[in-house]
């Protein structure tokens, strides 16, 4: 069974809670990292995510911040 790995990235705080919410009922493990989660939480969703832990990762470009590597990322939404 070959899992993605999928970064969804939002612009607003509102749809950001849907996504979540909707992977969450549907069994899936997502981070996140946006203006709503402090900076430890953040490190620790990014983290997270390049180690396998979570398959998604929802976030806004503007508050992931510069210079971070999310090679191991199958498909990115917009």
């Amino acid at each position: 069974m070959i899992i993605f790995t999928i970064i969804i990235w939002t612009n607003f705080h509102y749809e950001a809670d849907q996504i979540q919410a909707r992977l969450s009922k549907a069994g899936k493990t997502a981070v996140r990292a946006d203006g709503t989660v402090n900076q430890d939480r953040k490190n620790q969703a990014i983290k997270d995510f390049k180690n396998g832990e979570a398959q998604y990762f929802i976030g806004h470009p503007a508050s992931v911040g510069h210079g971070i590597t999310l090679t191991n990322c199958s498909y990115m939404i917009y």
